[in-house]
């Protein structure tokens, strides 16, 4: 028989309870609509919460009347009219809600990082800022003269296209700030000269919305403690072994020279 003692009480296993009853996406949402409405109809809840379907709502309040948090009456019957309140257990909540919120002013940042899009083709800049401007704050660059200027302390991830006019792209990596990522666009099928542009990594093109933010995702959720220039080379070594074949890199003087390059940071480490 398992004798191991349980760590949770009673009172913790019900603080689970609740908190399994509010995980889930649209139950805390109604709860707090119905808070603020005067008891709404099916439709009017709906405009209000315009994101949520009339399956998902109708499930939605289902489960919350049977958890005892709301309550259903009908109004008319011709036309049906149906209206939802809180309850009074529902109601409650209004003071776990408020808690929750100033645990929320105090202890949560809401610092959005900041991704700065190089390139020369506005129509790709600016698809590249619509994909990524739901979740950062995006600036765009389209000429070497504004490039200096806007690579401030502020930025956090930079997408650089190889062929910027006037720009050298080894450069860019140097005017970033230091905690900043930086991430090359290149071809399809890059140059060798990809391998001697610094970089943390690269992508080629065209590219994806779901690559490109889960690229920008991956760096920002580094924490920075392994060595960025060994990692950047090894993910340049690892592209190009994916679209060149053996003998093609073989015969690359630059492909030898990134080898020796991985080779002697992990001596050095």
């Amino acid at each position: 028989m398992d004798r191991r003692r349980d760590p949770l009480g009673a009172e913790e296993k019900r603080v689970l309870q609740t908190l399994s009853l509010l995980s889930g996406k649209w139950q805390p949402v109604i709860l707090l609509v119905l808070g603020r409405l005067d008891r709404p109809g099916f439709n009017e809840i709906q405009r209000t919460v315009p994101d949520i379907s009339g399956k998902v709502l109708t499930d939605t309040l289902q489960t919350l009347q049977e958890a005892g948090l709301v309550e259903r009456t009908v109004v008319g019957e011709s036309p049906l009219r149906v209206e939802y309140e809180l309850t009074p257990a529902g109601r409650e909540l209004d003071d776990v809600f408020d808690t929750l919120a100033r645990w929320g002013d105090r202890h949560l940042e809401t610092v959005t990082a900041t991704v700065l899009v190089v390139g020369a083709d506005n129509r790709v800049n600016d698809m590249y800022t619509r994909w990524l401007s739901d979740r950062y704050a995006v600036r765009q660059v389209d000429d070497d003269t504004r490039l200096p200027n806007e690579l401030d302390d502020d930025v956090d991830v930079v997408l650089f296209d190889q062929y910027l006019s006037g720009v050298d792209p080894k450069l860019v990596q140097r005017l970033s700030p230091d905690d900043c990522w930086t991430v090359l666009l290149a071809d399809e099928r890059p140059s060798f000269d990809v391998l001697s542009i610094p970089s943390d990594g690269v992508l080629c093109k065209p590219l994806l919305r779901s690559t490109l933010l889960e690229t920008v995702d991956r760096y920002l959720s580094r924490d920075g403690s392994t060595d960025r220039r060994l990692d950047g080379l090894i993910e340049k070594k690892r592209l190009f072994e994916r679209v060149y074949d053996d003998q093609e890199l073989t015969q690359d003087r630059r492909y030898a020279e990134l080898q020796r390059r991985i080779e002697s940071l992990v001596s050095d480490g």
